[in-house]
């Protein structure tokens, strides 16, 4: 193997850990094992409401570790996606989720996730995690966003 090939390895894990991290910082989340099933079961709970080409410009954003679980046991729907869906419906299932590895509460789960995306992202670039989550929640978060690096 070369030794750029192995550079980009431990560039892909070094910006892994760094999101992880970043997410485990917060006092809501305890632990680095915590923030990386909190940020999976989010990720994969917004993949799932997005368009297909959607999901694929979400993926882009992410580092490349990231990026292999974002689309861990992904099946692309056949026809459009959910539409429509409440804050309260989107929170159950993200819930229903949690409650099996975490004690954290899923509307707390998303915000941070959110965050850490709307840190990380371009305004462009959270589009498209805005466009999985109901209405609801995105203009009840926007106004305390934090700015994108």
């Amino acid at each position: 193997m070369s030794v750029k090939a192995i550079h980009n390895f431990e560039h892909a894990v070094h910006a892994a850990n760094e999101w992880v991290k970043e997410l485990a910082d917060e006092p809501e989340v305890g632990s680095e094992n915590q923030a990386y099933t909190i940020l999976r079961i989010i990720l994969h709970s917004l993949r799932d409401r997005l368009r297909v080409d959607e999901v694929v410009h979400l993926s882009a954003q992410l580092p490349m570790l990231i990026r292999g679980f974002y689309f861990e046991g992904w099946k692309p729907p056949q026809g459009e996606p959910r539409e429509g869906e409440t804050m309260v419906e989107f929170l159950e299932e993200v819930g229903e989720r949690l409650l099996r590895v975490s004690e954290i509460e899923a509307e707390d789960a998303v915000y941070l996730v959110y965050c850490l995306l709307a840190r990380r992202f371009s305004s462009g670039e959270l589009q498209y995690v805005e466009r999985a989550m109901p209405y609801e929640l995105v203009l009840k978060w926007r106004p305390s966003l934090p700015k994108a690096h």
